[in-house]
């Protein structure tokens, strides 16, 4: 068995006595498994929720392996790849066995496997959460596909550490909620269980992560983005930091989504600007919105959007020594304000005589101004009532 130092069965004793001391990841060795490779539907995942936006889970599993990778790397740690590309036009991507088998191989001290989520329902609105797959001990002469399972981890090592990687994945990414899951439980138990084949053999500890639902058509969009795709890098990279004890990163992160003010949509192509350091990112043209800033020192940072044809904006953010700030940004256009919505609408007849008139602007409004413009004086006639929603909606 090759030795980290003292060993690796003092590391499995003790993970932190031994890889806390140099303050990094320096001696660990770990095989990162991109998941569903690639570009084919035989044993890939695709989603097209807007004409140009063209989601393939094996490509994003793969961008955030080599993200993840470089990342773990800039901790000294040693990393391999189950793939080192995602170009499969036909089915001959590595299968789960050999994955194991170049895990065991390479005698790599532990093996996490990068998957997304999904419902497979035609239309997914409402649920994006976090799940953490852990292989289950098998109980002895059992089958180690059918089980039955112990209820109990075959690594508790890896439930340890998916217990860590949940609460981050949802810190960076805002999903829902996280849950881990011994695989043979979950994949249904005594009413017909079976374990992860990708897990299934491996001669050290690993798990498996769905870090969001990629058929959320939101979620769909931003992971087309490479640095959204970054963030569940960190997150990973951060469980294993944590995990093995070593000295925390200093450096921090500002991220968000920017939208229209008036429509609430996502806004293409945004720009932002961090001030002193002058950093500018530049978004995409995925419908998502979204922008980041990483490794940034602890300090007071101005962010400033400055997308054309939009009124600039800008807000101070502080960033705490390795914190994850998150500064969401609602953008307006240039120009006077208009009204952009009414209820009743004009030709309205079914519209009751009673309920209050709503007029949404573009712009905020004050009561007085409105008022003035339109030449109401609800108080004096009586006859009517009337608001003004200064929240637009949506």
């Amino acid at each position: 068995m090759r030795s980290i130092s003292l060993g690796l069965a003092l590391l499995l004793l003790n993970p932190a006595l031994l890889l806390g001391q140099s303050g990094d990841l320096t001696g660990l060795k770990l095989c990162i498994d991109p998941g569903h490779g690639g570009h084919n539907p035989a044993n890939d995942r695709h989603v097209v929720p807007d004409p140009g936006v063209d989601f393939w889970e094996s490509e994003s599993n793969f961008q955030k392996a080599l993200l993840l990778k470089e990342l773990l790397e800039e901790q000294g740690a040693t990393v391999l790849l189950t793939r080192y590309t995602n170009d499969y036009p036909t089915d001959d991507a590595p299968s789960l066995s050999e994955r194991v088998a170049y895990a065991n191989a390479n005698n790599v001290d532990w093996f996490h496997s990068i998957h997304s989520n999904a419902t497979g329902w035609s239309v997914n609105n409402t649920v994006n959460r976090t799940l953490m797959l852990v292989r289950e001990e098998i109980v002895p002469g059992g089958s180690p596909v059918w089980g039955p399972g112990t209820g109990s981890p075959e690594w508790p090592e890896a439930w340890d550490i998916s217990n860590l990687m949940g609460p981050s994945i949802v810190q960076h990414l805002r999903t829902q909620s996280t849950s881990t899951w011994l695989d043979w439980t979950f994949y249904g138990g005594s009413n017909g269980g079976f374990t992860l084949g990708v897990l299934r053999g491996l001669t050290m500890p690993g798990q498996l992560s769905e870090g969001s639902f990629h058929d959320h058509f939101p979620e769909t969009r931003r992971l087309m983005n490479n640095d959204y795709r970054k963030m569940e890098a960190y997150a990973l990279r951060d469980a294993f930091m944590d995990y093995f004890n070593t000295d925390p990163d200093t450096t921090g992160i500002i991220a968000g989504l920017q939208t229209d003010i008036a429509t609430g949509q996502p806004v293409n192509y945004s720009r932002v600007r961090l001030l002193p350091d002058d950093r500018v990112y530049d978004g995409d043209a995925y419908n998502n919105g979204f922008y980041m800033f990483d490794k940034l020192g602890p300090g007071s940072y101005a962010v400033c959007f400055e997308r054309l044809g939009y009124e600039v904006d800008s807000v101070m953010v502080s960033v705490a020594p390795g914190g994850i700030h998150f500064n969401d940004g609602t953008l307006e256009l240039f120009g006077a304000p208009t009204v952009f919505r009414t209820d009743p609408v004009n030709g309205d007849t079914a519209f009751a005589a009673n309920l209050p008139i709503t007029i949404s602007f573009s712009k905020p409004m004050s009561t007085g101004s409105v008022e003035q413009a339109f030449s109401i004086a609800p108080s004096a006639t009586g006859m009517f009532s009337w608001a003004i929603n200064n929240t637009l909606m949506t």
